[in-house]
């Protein structure tokens, strides 16, 4: 398969690189769209993304969709439209406990953070656990499904925004979900972001 790959400062390369075989508990995708993130930018330009430095090949990419390929399990028909969230997590901590994202060990795709490093989706084909898929809703096209993950990173900033009225940020955002973008009776508080995609809210 073809994957963009990219070696260090100012060096990326289209290259052949093998088609990856899914182990238990994975799915291989099929990616359709890929959204360039900052990080994707600083990688490629810098060779780093802050303190994490490009030390061997690195597949970027985390904002993408595509359909599935291959579930070993059977539990995902081929060609069904998925995105993914791009992060596993590490282990927990006292006092942070709800919030996942920082616990230590955790990891992102298409990050340098890790040896060896976590390869992401601009690639022909796409390994993760099966716990990352999302399932997208009908009649949401996989070029704005790519969008999901940065949209999920705007919404939860808007979480920690103060407001007079809580919901008003997100009526703004109303626009750019899919289906009309219907939005939580209850707003936005406690509402995780990924919930709009998969519900198809």
């Amino acid at each position: 398969m073809k994957a963009i790959v990219i070696h260090g400062k100012d060096d990326l390369r289209v290259e052949e690189v093998p088609t990856p075989e899914p182990a238990e508990g994975q799915v291989r995708l099929r990616i359709a769209y890929g959204g360039v993130c900052g990080s994707d930018l600083h990688y490629w330009a810098e060779g780093a993304n802050g303190e994490y430095v490009v030390r061997e090949p690195l597949v970027p990419g985390h904002e993408v969709s595509g359909t599935v390929d291959l579930d070993p399990a059977g539990e995902l028909a081929p060609g069904t439209p998925v995105t993914v969230h791009p992060a596993t997590f590490g282990t927990p901590q006292p006092g942070i406990e709800d919030r996942r994202h920082l616990w230590p060990g955790g990891a992102y795709l298409g990050s340098a953070s890790t040896r060896p490093h976590t390869q992401g989706g601009m690639s022909e084909y796409l390994l993760v656990r099966r716990d990352m898929v999302r399932v997208l809703p009908a009649g949401l096209p996989l070029r704005r499904a790519a969008l999901a993950e940065p949209l999920a990173v705007a919404l939860h900033a808007i979480q920690w925004m103060p407001a007079r009225d809580p919901a008003a940020p997100l009526r703004r955002l109303q626009p750019l979900l899919p289906q009309g973008g219907r939005l939580p009776r209850q707003g936005h508080q406690g509402h995780h972001p990924g919930a709009l995609v998969r519900q198809g809210r």
